[in-house]
């Protein structure tokens, strides 16, 4: 067999480009995963700082309103972010990035105090869908897509990720210890029926919270764990449909509508702080009384409740960003989102 042999030179050229290529490689990463943001950053405030998620083709940017300063910050400019959510202590934002090409997306922590940048999800991990923050802010939870659909949790500070168990949409308990989710009954066929389910974190203890007729998605329970809302329809996935979907309210054996004509928004509904309300679009609806108030204007698309539950922010498509119950303490909307397909709210900064 014929050998080759290199000489000393070759060899240290050779050894040179490897290395080179490795920098090159290494930078190339490094450039791209801070290309996603803006390297803009938030200083603490006691005034309102509201994230919003923009919308062109169901994915976008990460912007958020100072109230202070009656000014929108932009803090990513990748145009593929599918959905983010505040750590607890409101020093980190978790956001689901669009892959491109061949690529599954991916789960980054933006230090939004500094503009760090940290990528949570390893090369090959799953695409994994709302990403949502443990109450102690040291897990994650997210979910993959489809018949098989998957839960993960995965380590705040980027040192792993842990598989849970089948099942969409995880919510946590207000003490950390369990999810509540949605669990199919049937993963071999094409049958989306699902029930509404809990796990303990510790254990993987699996107790079904309720079984019902039809689509359940989306399900949070109160500060309390008293209630679930969650949202129901006649027909697979029929939530995305404004005629085809209701959200409720689940307490003991007893379900309540609380409306079954929302707008495709508003199952990003969200309960008070102290549990006596639930806000979807311009309504709240008070589990106690059965009332339901409607204020603000029918146009708002996103709403959420200040963290003290006595404020409460309102997009409105006229008017711009509101906080109500102050209904003309409103600002304009920025020019540049007005090509927007439409807003979700994030959250406050807690």
């Amino acid at each position: 067999m014929a050998k080759f042999m290199f000489g000393k030179s070759a060899r240290k050229a050779l050894k040179f480009l490897g290395i080179a290529a490795i920098i090159t490689f290494a930078v190339a990463l490094f450039v791209k995963s801070r290309s996603l943001v803006t390297g803009k950053t938030l200083t603490a405030s006691e005034a309102p700082q509201i994230a919003f998620l923009t919308f062109r083709n169901w994915k976008g940017d990460v912007y958020v309103y100072d109230h202070a300063a009656g000014k929108t910050i932009k803090l990513t400019q990748t145009d593929s972010i599918r959905d983010a959510a505040w750590s607890p202590d409101g020093r980190y934002l978790a956001f689901q990035v669009y892959a491109q090409g061949d690529d599954n997306d991916v789960i980054y922590r933006l230090d939004v105090t500094s503009g760090e940048l940290l990528r949570l999800t390893p090369i090959g991990f799953p695409d994994c869908n709302m990403p949502a923050w443990s109450p102690d802010g040291k897990w994650i939870a997210c979910y993959t897509d489809g018949l098989d659909s998957e839960i993960f949790l995965i380590q705040a500070n980027g040192t792993g990720t842990t598989s849970l168990t089948s099942g969409s949409q995880p919510s946590w308990s207000s003490d950390g210890k369990r999810l509540i989710y949605i669990l199919r009954k049937d993963l071999a066929t094409s049958n989306l029926d699902a029930d509404i389910a809990t796990i303990d974190i510790q254990t993987g203890t699996v107790a079904f919270l309720a079984e019902l007729d039809g689509y359940e998605a989306f399900p949070r329970w109160s500060p309390d764990e008293k209630m679930v809302a969650f949202v129901s329809a006649d027909s697979p996935w029929g939530y995305g449909n404004a005629h085809d979907f209701s959200i409720n309210i689940l307490s003991g054996d007893s379900i309540t509508i609380v409306s079954d004509h929302p707008s495709v928004f508003d199952i990003y509904y969200k309960w008070s702080p102290d549990g006596a309300a639930l806000r979807f679009a311009n309504c709240e609806y008070y589990p106690a009384s059965g009332e339901t108030s409607c204020r603000g204007s029918i146009m708002s698309q996103t709403i959420d409740f200040s963290p003290d539950g006595k404020q409460i922010l309102q997009v409105d498509l006229n008017n711009g960003i509101c906080i109500i119950p102050i209904e003309t303490d409103c600002v304009e909307l920025p020019k540049e989102w007005e090509t927007l397909y439409g807003l979700r709210v994030i959250g406050w900064r807690p």
